[in-house]
């Protein structure tokens, strides 16, 4: 069946039931020789899937294969998932009319709920695992709650792992004359009364709104909200000051000690060097400089006048 096109638009084809849908909502996990997954076909929900895998199997396909397609899907959904009514027993196939089922009681037949286990907050602080019972396939929440009424419910904003397949859902009375749970109202930020209901909400593709609640234990509810703190490293032990004062003693003496075996053979900075200091007077280095021409020569004595002659 699949995808079908009509006039100017298209829609999907349950390859279970055959109800039209405006979405391919689920499909038949399949796996090939390398062990991808790969997504094949289009369904009304997770249970005609598991409907569809244990027909092909009923007619001589493996049974391998049909309890690794449940085992997939009740993974991915959290909790038990039951095969879909037959398809032979809706409405638009070959059903007597008074047995048939309409598309309404296939989805509310669908849909009957496992019991489950939940987290009771009470207004008194305890925390607690209590198994929420289905009658007649439904869980009446308000038999575990404090006060009266139709029970209010919320999803928590506070997301745990990578891809968030189940909402925390919330049961609670909204009734101020109750007593107050701080121990709720501090983990939600917002003011509870009475006792609260924590319970997971599987977030999955139905071709009709749904609600299965999946198990929410004691465990889940210490990953999701304990925080666990890292373990300080033991603290070493400070020192005293009288232990302080004789290390401190003790190192300077081995300190002094290497000081005194390295300087008895320390040398006299002019017995390390290997160049013979040069021995130079004034008048080497006058004449240094002369040659250099760094002091200009000293002039000669202007020659004697010749001697006057008397009576010449």
């Amino acid at each position: 069946m699949g995808k079908r096109k009509l006039n100017r638009t298209t829609f999907y084809q349950c390859d279970w039931t055959g109800y039209p849908m405006r979405a391919a909502h689920c499909f038949m996990p399949t796996w090939n020789d390398a062990g991808k997954l790969l997504k094949r076909g289009c369904y009304a929900n997770w249970e005609c899937v598991v409907a569809h895998a244990y027909e092909i199997a009923k007619h001589g396909g493996p049974e391998e294969t049909a309890l690794r397609v449940v085992a997939f899907v009740e993974k991915l959904v959290g909790g038990k998932v039951h095969a879909a009514p037959h398809y032979s027993c809706l409405e638009h196939t070959k059903a007597p009319g008074l047995t048939a089922l309409h598309q309404e009681s296939f989805h509310e037949l669908c849909t009957t709920q496992d019991p489950v286990y939940a987290v009771k907050i009470a207004s008194t602080g305890d925390i607690s695992d209590v198994v929420l019972q289905a009658p007649l396939g439904r869980i009446q929440f308000e038999e575990y709650l404090t006060g009266v009424g139709i029970a209010s419910s919320f999803h928590s904003m506070r997301k745990k792992g990578a891809k968030h397949e189940r909402d925390l859902t919330v049961f609670y009375h909204n009734d101020k004359t109750l007593p107050a749970n701080p121990t709720a109202s501090n983990l939600f930020k917002m003011q509870l009364y009475g006792d609260a209901i924590l319970v997971y909400q599987s977030r999955e593709a139905s071709f009709k709104p749904r609600a299965r609640y999946v198990d929410f234990t004691l465990a889940a509810y210490d990953e999701h909200f304990v925080v666990k703190k890292r373990k300080r490293a033991p603290d070493p032990q400070a020192m005293d000051p009288e232990a302080y004062d004789k290390l401190k003693s003790e190192m300077q003496e081995k300190l002094d000690d290497f000081e005194q075996k390295v300087s008895k053979k320390a040398k006299p900075p002019k017995q390390m060097s290997n160049v013979k200091e040069a021995v130079s007077s004034g008048v080497t280095l006058a004449a240094k400089l002369k040659e250099r021409g760094l002091i200009p020569p000293t002039p000669l004595a202007p020659p004697a006048p010749p001697p006057v002659q008397v009576g010449a």
